[in-house]
């Protein structure tokens, strides 16, 4: 960000030979977002000697008397609480969506897995296909595989989460072999990626699975995955996690916006 900042906004300040109006470059932003720790560190944190000088004009929706205040608070409601507050509180020091789900928004651990009988289950799959760590961008690219059960009282649970770097065909046989290790009474589920690369992905996992007599169910995926995130956040925060058991863990993948597992248990 800083050199794309420095060359559009430094090469373009330029005024009129006899005027009179000094240059400046003025930025407008909120909190979030890619670039949001550079934003913060550049213009908000306390400033290092020698540099010039930033002046930071925070503001808020009570600025801006015009607007329904009560109308766009609602509309704040369903977002991830992070964002939120960034929004409505034009608040930097709110930890960004890295911590997506936090520890204390769930329940205590279940003390056993429920009973067979007692529940359905599936397990949903976010494909990936690199052994790499990282893809090109810098994400954690990982397939990941989150099962999840509704107990016959209307609960629901996260039983068992995992994810890991594989490269295709090795990708597919530890997915088969996690779907024997969990039973045939629990469903597989795999998210279709936009394309024809991603139909052709989906069903010959489908096919393998099938094969030794798994049900498997497949669907597009519809939305970005912080979109999909966001009402689960926003609903564990209040209080909608009865007795959740996750793995939590301090990679990035369960906090991040880029995080598989957060997809797989959408």
């Amino acid at each position: 960000p800083d050199v794309q900042y420095r060359y559009v906004g430094l090469s373009r300040m330029r005024r009129l030979a006899d005027s009179l109006v000094p240059i400046r470059l003025r930025s407008g932003t909120n909190p979030g977002g890619p670039g949001h720790l550079w934003v913060k560190s550049r213009f908000i944190d306390p400033w290092s000697r020698g540099v010039a000088t930033r002046p930071f004009y925070p503001a808020t929706i009570d600025d801006n008397p015009s607007l329904n205040r009560e109308e766009y608070m609602e509309s704040l409601m369903d977002l991830h609480p992070t964002v939120r507050e960034q929004l409505l509180r034009g608040d930097w020091d709110v930890r960004d969506p890295g911590d997506y789900f936090r520890r204390e928004w769930f329940g205590p651990p279940l003390p056993e897995q429920w009973q067979p009988q007692t529940k359905i289950a599936i397990r949903w799959w976010d494909l990936a296909a690199s052994a790499k760590p990282q893809d090109e961008k810098g994400h954690r690219a990982r397939t990941a595989g989150v099962r999840m059960a509704k107990h016959l009282t209307g609960q629901y649970a996260v039983e068992h989460s995992l994810a890991f770097w594989k490269t295709p065909g090795s990708r597919d046989l530890a997915i088969l072999s996690t779907a024997h290790a969990d039973g045939h009474a629990v469903v597989v589920g795999i998210e279709q990626e936009p394309g024809s690369g991603g139909i052709a992905q989906a069903e010959t996992l489908a096919k393998l699975l099938r094969r030794d007599g798994f049900r498997v169910v497949i669907e597009p995926a519809t939305a970005k995955k912080e979109e999909r995130a966001n009402p689960v956040a926003s609903e564990l925060e209040r209080g909608w996690n009865s007795s959740w058991e996750i793995d939590v863990d301090d990679e990035t993948g369960i906090g991040s916006a880029h995080g598989v597992r957060i997809v797989s248990g959408e």
